[in-house]
C-alpha cells in the first residue's frame, strides 16, 4: 500500500466534520512533510515517527472541536502544530540563557517562590491532616467524645466511671456502640531489651471494631479477655512492633513484661493507628465494678459511634435523657451531673487549635503572596533595564 492510501486512511480517524472541512488540506500538509523528508531518499521510519507526533497533537483536538459538539475553534494543520512546538522550544531555550546570564536574579526568584510554596503546602498539610480530613477511621463524623461536665465545678470535661459507662451502654439508643479507654504509660521489658516507658491504654474490646480498625497481625482481644482474672494479653502498634520487637512476623504468641507481667502479644495495628493519642500498647480494661463505688474507679474516656442517620444533637438528647434518670436513681454521685456529646476530633484538640491553624494558614498564604510581588517587581524592573535590547530586537 502506497503513502498517498495510508494517508487517507489515517485520515478517517478524525470526525466526520472535521475531514469536510479541512480533509484536503491535511492530506495536501501531510504530502509536502513526505516530499522533505523523501527529499535524499525514501525515509519510512521516520515518516511514520511523524505522523505518530502529528495524530497525537491533533487528534484529539480535533475530536475536541469538532467531534463533541465543540465547533468555535478551528484546529491547527500538522505543520501548524510542529511550528508552534518549534516556537515553544526556541522560547525554552531563550528563558535558560536569560536565566545562565542573571544567576542571581535566578535564585533569589527561585527562593523565594520556593519558600512561599513550601511553606503553605506545609501549613496546608497540617490543616488538612487535623481539621479538615478528620481521623483516619472509616467515617469520622460520626465518632463523638463524651465527656462528664460538673456544674458545680466549672465547665471544665471530666473523665468518666465504669458505673456510668455500664449503665450508659445499657441505655442509649443512637449509637452502634460506646468503648471505654483508660490512658496510661505501661511499663514494658520487651525480650532482651531494657524496660521503657510506653504509652498505652486499657480499652474495652469493642474499642478496634467502632473504629473500624483490624490487627496486620494476629488478632484483637474478645470480650471473654476483658474478665477479671483473665490471661494477660495485649495488642501492641506498627511502631512499636517494628522499633522494639525488630518487625517479627512471628511476634504473635511471644510473650513481654508489661507492668511487672509476663504478657502474651495477640496482633499488631496498622502503622498510623496509636488511638486515642500516642498509644503503642493496649490491653483489656478490667475493673471490678461491683467492689467499688460509683464515684471510685479508673478515669475513662468514652468514645461513642453515632448510628447512622443520627446527628450529634440527637445523640446529645439521648445522653441527656441517660443522665437526668441517673441523677434521679443516684443522687449521692449523679445530682446536677452531665455529659456532652461532640465530635471527637474537635473534642480532644479544642476549638481554638483550628482556629489557629486557620490563622498560620493565612498568614503563609499571604508570605507566598508577597513572594509573588517580591519577584514579579524584580521581573519588571529587570525588563526595564532590557529596554534596548527589546527596541533592537
Amino acid at each position: 500500500m502506497n503513502e498517498p492510501a495510508i494517508f487517507r486512511l489515517l485520515l478517517a480517524l478524525y470526525p466526520p466534520r472535521f475531514r469536510r472541512a479541512y480533509g484536503d488540506d491535511v492530506l495536501a500538509a501531510t504530502e509536502r512533510r513526505r516530499q522533505e523528508l523523501y527529499a535524499t531518499g525514501p525515509r519510512p521510519l521516520r515518516l511514520a515517527a511523524v505522523l505518530a507526533r502529528d495524530l497525537a497533537f491533533s487528534l484529539p483536538r480535533a475530536w475536541w472541536t469538532h467531534g463533541l459538539g465543540r465547533h468555535g475553534h478551528l484546529i491547527r494543520l500538522p505543520e501548524e502544530e510542529s511550528s508552534l512546538m518549534n516556537t515553544l522550544g526556541s522560547d525554552l531555550r531563550y528563558a535558560v540563557r536569560r536565566l545562565v546570564r542573571t544567576p542571581g536574579t535566578a535564585l533569589i526568584a527561585i527562593v523565594a517562590i520556593g519558600l512561599g510554596i513550601g511553606l503553605t503546602t506545609a501549613m496546608f498539610s497540617i490543616v488538612n491532616g487535623v481539621v479538615l480530613r478528620g481521623l483516619p477511621f472509616d467515617d469520622p463524623h460520626e465518632l463523638t467524645a463524651l465527656m462528664r461536665i460538673n456544674p458545680s465545678e466549672g465547665p471544665s470535661r471530666l473523665l468518666g466511671r465504669i458505673h456510668d459507662y455500664r449503665d450508659i451502654v445499657e441505655r442509649q439508643t443512637t449509637f452502634d456502640g460506646i468503648a471505654a479507654i483508660n490512658a496510661q504509660p505501661f511499663n514494658v521489658s520487651p525480650p532482651g531489651a531494657d524496660p521503657e516507658l510506653v504509652q498505652g491504654a486499657y480499652v474495652t474490646a469493642n474499642m478496634f471494631e467502632l473504629l473500624g480498625e483490624q490487627p496486620v497481625l494476629g488478632r484483637v482481644f474478645t470480650d471473654d479477655e476483658e474478665i477479671l482474672g483473665g490471661p494477660a494479653v495485649a495488642v501492641v502498634g506498627n511502631r512499636f512492633w517494628r522499633e522494639r520487637l525488630g518487625a517479627d512476623p512471628d511476634v504473635v504468641g511471644t510473650t513481654a513484661r508489661i507492668n511487672g507481667t509476663q504478657t502474651t502479644v495477640l496482633g499488631v495495628m496498622p502503622e498510623g493507628f496509636e488511638f486515642p493519642i500516642i498509644q503503642q500498647i493496649w490491653q483489656p480494661l478490667r475493673v471490678a465494678y461491683g467492689e467499688i463505688e460509683r464515684s471510685e474507679g479508673p478515669p475513662l474516656i468514652f468514645v461513642g459511634r453515632l448510628a447512622d442517620g443520627v446527628s450529634v444533637q440527637q445523640g446529645q438528647a439521648d445522653i441527656d435523657r441517660i443522665m437526668a434518670q441517673l441523677a434521679l436513681e443516684h443522687p449521692d454521685t449523679n445530682a446536677g451531673m452531665t455529659m456532652i456529646s461532640r465530635p471527637y476530633v474537635r473534642e480532644i484538640i479544642g476549638y481554638q487549635i483550628p482556629q489557629l491553624l486557620f490563622t498560620m494558614l493565612g498568614a503563609v498564604a499571604m508570605v507566598l503572596l508577597i513572594a509573588c510581588a517580591n519577584v514579579a517587581n524584580l521581573l519588571i524592573a529587570r525588563s526595564t533595564a532590557a529596554g534596548r535590547e527589546f527596541a533592537v530586537r
